[in-house]
This record gives C-alpha cells, sequence and structure tokens, in this order.
C-alpha cells in the first residue's frame, strides 16, 4: 500500500510512509504537551502549528491530508 499523503510505501504495520508516521507520532504527542499549558481543541491546534513557519514540510502536508478527509 502507499501513503495516502503522498504516494510512497507504507512502513510496516503502519498507516503512512515513514516521514508522514513520525510526523503524525510527532503531532499527537505534542497536542498532549499543549493541552497541558492550553485550553486548546485538535482543530485548533492543528491551524496553530500549520501557521508556524518552523513546521516541516511532512507535518504540514499531513495537516493539509487532514483537512481533506475530515474536513477541517
Amino acid at each position: 500500500m502507499d501513503c495516502p499523503v503522498c504516494g510512497r510505501p507504507i512502513i510496516e504495520n503502519g498507516e503512512y510512509c515513514k516521514y508522514h508516521d513520525e510526523a503524525n507520532s510527532n503531532l499527537y504527542s505534542s497536542y498532549e504537551e499543549w493541552k497541558k499549558a492550553l485550553p486548546i481543541s485538535w482543530i485548533e491546534y492543528l491551524i496553530e502549528v500549520e501557521e508556524r513557519k518552523e513546521t516541516g514540510k511532512w507535518v504540514k502536508e499531513l495537516i493539509e491530508y487532514f483537512r481533506t478527509i475530515k474536513s477541517l
């Protein structure tokens, strides 16, 4: 199977390629940290992360993918 974000091969037992899988893991773990400091929803968090200039390409691609499948 291929990564639904970029078309690269997915990792074993995974949903995404190695790049987007790591981005996904980072997004979820960082969200847990943000929630400790701020009362922020998942969608608000994704918007904040996407707008930051230091956010990497793979994270931004994953957020865009979330937007298309979940109507964020």
